[in-house]
């Protein structure tokens, strides 16, 4: 190329390189004219890119009504088999500013695609990239060629959500036609975005109950969790409420139901199956952060619990907030987990504030580590401080924690009428319902568990403060067999708020030296 151009080959990897990235031929491109390419307007090939992009806009289906969980999708013609990436060249024309989009500098979308020198290698979904699909979405780098009527069908608002200052019925028409053009979706993943798809196309090969592959049922119960849990909070952050109704059932059914194999399987989920699914491809993986030598708690696959919490308390759901809680706890109690996860979790920004069961919860599981694993590199100078000196304010048990409490957590109940003041106010079944209530609780809370709780002997009483996640699971399945729903609900119901409670007020201990 020193001396004598190869125009032949030149001609050939330009009109691969324009066809990849999904250029017309216009019969008049620069390469192949040298001597007029530097005079070439920049605001004609502007205009012709206009023209395509409204071209586009017309193919876009009118808005169907379909119900709302199996809208109707008869364009879809088929789905990619394999993965497919494409080098979108960018930067390839001199597009005048006033010929770019009018939502480009709008803070959700990160840069403009135009203007970089660098070709980015976007991935095309294997499942959602339709050939027939009329808009182009990015999650990180995996491209989402959809139907726009069909997310307009779930949320009206589906666009304006992704750009809050748009003010256009039309956004298509700008933005998400080509593959370089793409929409960016700030925030998310792409597995969670395809776990969204999932509802939006129930398609014949998506399995939404068993949406991951698993080697039983009871690793199926994570793959639910997590699929259920994307759902919830992608719809509600798209405005999709039939949707987030649809998978907070889902979900609230799961952890009510299974919280307790939930956690007992969530670690060899996502260690041996999660890693291998082709559904986590894009993903940003887990990245190695530290503090002072802690990673930082995002980088553990338990922190989907702490997003779950976040979730129930956005949409006031106290039943979700309390099992979630409950499967948190519980998971945490495996004693095969380091202290490092335990301070990691501990040291979440503002959780004290945030969520102070959590909070005291973890406190109370670094305290029953005892004294050896207190001295830990992990542990700073301040740490040790209140890990040694909050013992003699716990030793024994104060009443600050104690009382008032309505559930018997600290004191054996005696007769079955303790319960009946948690009761309804029905009394025809309130004698009965007490009296099956009582016979559940004396098998989950023995004399043994009363006699720790109250030891003058620091470890022992904090240990049996430990096992409160456990004793909550097998007495919420002895509920099950109550025959009265309401009554069971109730001491549920109090039994949860009370044992949160304890937590919280363990926390407040925390700073105590101070």
């Amino acid at each position: 190329f020193e001396e004598t151009p190869d125009y032949d080959f030149l001609r050939g990897l330009f009109t691969k390189m324009l066809k990849d990235a999904g250029e017309v031929d216009d019969g008049v491109m620069d390469w192949m004219l040298p001597n007029h390419g530097k005079s070439r307007e920049g605001s004609a090939v502007s205009n012709i890119d206009s023209q395509l992009d409204i071209e586009a806009a017309a193919d876009i289906p009118a808005i169907t009504e379909p119900n709302p969980m199996t809208p109707n999708s008869p364009s879809i013609s088929s789905i990619h088999s394999q993965f497919t990436v494409v080098d979108v060249f960018q930067g390839q024309f001199n597009f005048d500013d006033d010929a770019n989009p009018p939502w480009d500098d709008l803070e959700a979308v990160e840069e403009n695609p135009g203007k970089n020198n660098l070709s980015t290698p976007f991935i095309r979904d294997p499942r959602y990239y339709f050939e027939d699909g009329n808009v182009i979405l990015r999650v990180r780098e995996v491209l989402f060629k959809v139907h726009a009527s069909l997310l307009r069908a779930h949320s009206e608002d589906f666009f304006n959500k992704l750009r809050p200052s748009l003010q256009s019925e039309e956004p298509t028409a700008h933005r998400g036609v080509r593959d370089e053009d793409n929409i960016i979706i700030n925030d998310i993943q792409p597995s969670q975005f395809r776990n969204l798809m999932k509802v939006i196309y129930c398609l014949p090969s998506n399995n939404v109950v068993l949406s991951r592959p698993a080697t039983n049922d009871r690793q199926a119960i994570v793959g639910n969790f997590d699929c259920y849990l994307d759902i919830a909070i992608l719809s509600r952050k798209f405005a999709m409420e039939d949707i987030q109704q649809w998978a907070r059932k889902k979900l609230n059914k799961l952890l009510h139901k299974s919280g307790k194999v939930l956690s007992e399987e969530f670690d060899d989920f996502y260690e041996y199956i999660m890693p291998d699914e082709d559904n986590r491809l894009g993903d940003e993986d887990f990245k190695p952060q530290t503090m002072d030598c802690v990673p930082v708690a995002s980088s553990y696959p338990a922190f989907r619990f702490m997003e779950a919490i976040h979730y129930a308390k956005a949409v006031s759901d106290n039943t979700l907030l309390y099992d979630t809680l409950g499967v948190l706890e519980y998971y945490c109690i495996n004693p095969g987990h380091k202290i490092e996860f335990l301070l990691s979790f501990l040291r979440i920004a503002d959780l004290r504030k945030t969520n102070p069961s959590v909070f005291g919860f973890l406190f109370l599981l670094i305290l029953s580590r005892g004294k050896l694993a207190w001295v830990e590199k992990a542990f700073t100078r301040d740490d040790r401080a209140v890990l040694f000196s909050v013992q003699s304010f716990l030793s024994p048990l104060p009443a600050a924690i104690k009382e008032p409490i309505v559930i018997p957590l600290f004191t054996r109940p005696a007769r079955a009428n303790e319960f009946a003041r948690i009761l309804s106010e029905n009394t025809e079944c309130k004698d009965r319902c007490s009296e099956e209530i009582f016979l559940h609780w004396e098998k989950t809370f023995p004399a043994g568990y009363y006699h720790d709780v109250n030891s003058k002997e620091f470890s022992v009483s904090i240990k049996a403060l430990t096992t409160l996640p456990l004793r909550r699971f097998n007495f919420t399945i002895r509920l099950g067999e109550v025959h009265c729903k309401q009554c069971s609900r109730k001491v549920q119901e109090q039994l949860d708020q009370d044992m949160q409670e304890v937590f919280a007020r363990l926390a407040k201990y925390y700073n105590v030296c101070d």
